[in-house]
């Protein structure tokens, strides 16, 4: 397998294993949690909504393909709103198995297609390619969420509405300084807020 197509924090095995069942992988599993853990986005699902099943109908002909059975299994518009988001991320990462092993096909021998589109246009045909789709399309939500995550992690506390002025700062300074994690670190730790978290402890 290429290292380049494991690199980074999404693919790695824990996480790949954290986000499927142990019989079969999940791509709506795997996009709800990234968008919630990474980039920062709550997906709350509609209510009565039949499980994803392994192969769909429509009109008569048989689908196994997995991007189109999730295109048929989300074709209702109270579903595309949020699935777009979804199941690009889902099925860019379907070369990862359950347990977070590099795969070429399915058990069935049929191939493993990690392609997609996301809303902005961009496509992908490998998991490198969607990580760099998923940061032109999503970057500044991810820097967001991940400044937030620590800042609350090194206060001990959630973030208040006044905490706001300074997470954009956090996010400001990321971005001007090539968004390194001594960066975050050394601008949380300079915050008016740990201060006073200190003062107070």
């Amino acid at each position: 397998m290429n290292s380049e197509q494991r690199g980074g924090v999404i693919t790695t095995v824990g996480i790949m294993r954290l986000t499927s069942p142990p019989e079969k992988t999940n791509p709506i599993r795997r996009g709800v949690w990234m968008l919630d853990k990474i980039i920062g986005r709550k997906m709350h699902a509609p209510e009565n909504i039949p499980a994803l099943s392994q192969s769909e109908t429509v009109n008569g002909k048989k689908l196994d393909d997995l991007a189109e059975i999730l295109k048929a299994h989300t074709s209702k518009a109270v579903c595309v709103s949020c699935h777009k988001h979804i199941d690009p991320i889902g099925l860019g990462l379907e070369q990862f198995g359950p347990y977070g092993k590099w795969r070429e096909q399915y058990g069935n021998k049929r191939p493993v297609k990690a392609r997609g589109e996301f809303p902005n246009g961009g496509t992908f045909t490998t998991p490198k390619e969607m990580k760099r789709v998923l940061l032109d399309e999503y970057r500044a939500e991810i820097v967001q969420n991940i400044a937030r995550q620590m800042f609350a992690y090194a206060l001990g506390r959630k973030l208040e509405p006044h905490d706001r002025p300074a997470v954009d700062r956090i996010c400001e300074a990321l971005k001007s300084n090539s968004f390194r994690m001594n960066t975050l670190i050394e601008q949380i730790v300079l915050s008016k807020q740990f201060h006073q978290r200190q003062d107070e402890s």
